[in-house]
């Protein structure tokens, strides 16, 4: 089964989004197809954009990456390509906190309100066997179209030691469309998982059984046909000096931006902290139209 809404064929993605009650972009892929029969077996991802399915954003894979830097907590902060940054080299070995700072869900396939899954997987100090130990969270969220979830500042990982090349944190979005699997992610709903992964003092043992947990409880989720990988993303954040479009590791927050890297320049936009989102600088009015999610790395403090 495909997992990832990218993959499906137009003729695939037709069915699925008639399935949720999409029924806006089943009509528009309909009559593209009765125009260009064609269309029928091509990738929904490689459908060139159109009038007809402006309400489909959803359907790229690229991403593009910003940074804001920390400091300052008032007023309009400017973003910065993340690929262009300097890295932070005494995070090296260090422990850091991820903590989400907010999810926008502007255009999802689906009309109204959107049940989100978000597996987070990051890579986390060193094993016995000197390799850095894999470890994977998940939260659920809820949030409108066009709109952000309620959420600012949970944590995802907390004590997550920085291996010496960096962090390699990687993000499937899910769109939960099947209402059978509400008794299995009602334990995401619960305080414990609210408060994120904590790292600093759960033992290695315990650390790969909650990450076996986690990939089994997505893996069920993905063989529902309603649920489907809407956004995903791989970011590396290195600490390396070396020229080139790198993301590059330090404290502050990163915006990752559903959208063709050729349509955002980043010196259009800004972050104005005193409303939390990401807006035009000419018009402060106008927010960011693309699915975009915003995570915080920050220092560790031990408690």
């Amino acid at each position: 089964m495909k997992t990832k809404i990218s993959d499906l064929t137009v003729t695939e993605a037709i069915s699925y989004l008639n399935d949720i009650g999409d029924r806006e972009n089943t009509d528009a892929l309909r009559s593209m197809v009765a125009d260009d029969p064609s269309l029928a077996d091509r990738k929904i991802g490689e459908v060139a954009d159109t009038p007809r399915l402006s309400r489909a954003t959803w359907r790229g894979t690229e991403h593009t990456f910003g940074f804001i830097a920390g400091g300052e907590r008032k007023g309009m902060h400017a973003i910065e390509f993340a690929g262009s940054i300097d890295p932070d080299n005494s995070l090296r070995n260090a422990a850091v906190d991820i903590l989400i700072s907010g999810l926008f869900t502007m255009n999802y396939p689906g009309w109204g309100r959107h049940q989100v899954l978000l597996q987070f997987t990051a890579n986390h100090g060193v094993s016995s066997r000197g390799k850095p130990v894999r470890v994977q969270f998940q939260q659920k969220y809820l949030s409108r179209e066009k709109e952000g979830a309620g959420v600012l500042g949970n944590m995802i990982f907390s004590g997550l030691t920085v291996p010496a090349e960096g962090i390699a944190f990687e993000v499937n979005v899910i769109n939960l469309a099947n209402e059978e699997d509400e008794a299995a992610l009602h334990v995401l709903d619960s305080d414990v998982i609210k408060k994120g992964l904590d790292l600093a003092i759960t033992a290695l043992p315990g650390i790969e059984t909650v990450t076996k947990l986690g990939e089994g409880l997505v893996k069920l989720v993905l063989t529902r046909n309603r649920n489907k990988i809407v956004q995903f993303f791989h970011l590396g954040l290195n600490l390396t000096d070396v020229p080139g479009p790198v993301a590059r590791l330090r404290e502050g927050t990163y915006v990752a931006v559903q959208c063709r890297r050729d349509l955002l320049n980043w010196a259009d936009w800004g972050y104005d902290s005193q409303r939390g989102l990401v807006v035009l600088r000419k018009d402060r009015s106008v927010r960011l139209p693309y699915n975009h999610l915003l995570f915080t790395v920050v220092k560790h403090k031990e408690k």
